[in-house]
């Protein structure tokens, strides 16, 4: 199944906007895993997954300032069950 979220042209900001909030709720879902987790395999893991998260946020911000001012924006979610 694939769930088609978005599919246009966005303004730097308006992007950066969506992107942080959609990353914000992938890191909070970690955070709330680790909370729950007892296997210290798995924190580790999910603590790696923020890091990186926010590495990816901290470089699309960079990479928006160096760019045109719209950015194409295509969010689509691809589920196999």
């Amino acid at each position: 199944m694939t769930i088609e979220l978005l599919n246009s042209k966005l303004s730097k900001k308006d992007a950066l906007d969506l992107l942080t909030k959609l990353i914000y709720s992938t890191i909070s879902h970690h955070e709330l895993k680790i909370i729950e987790s007892k296997r210290h395999k798995d924190i580790i893991y999910r603590k790696a997954k923020i890091i990186e998260f926010q590495k990816v946020l901290f470089e699309l911000d960079r990479q928006f300032e160096r760019t045109s001012e719209e950015i194409l924006f295509q969010n689509i979610i691809n589920i196999k069950i």
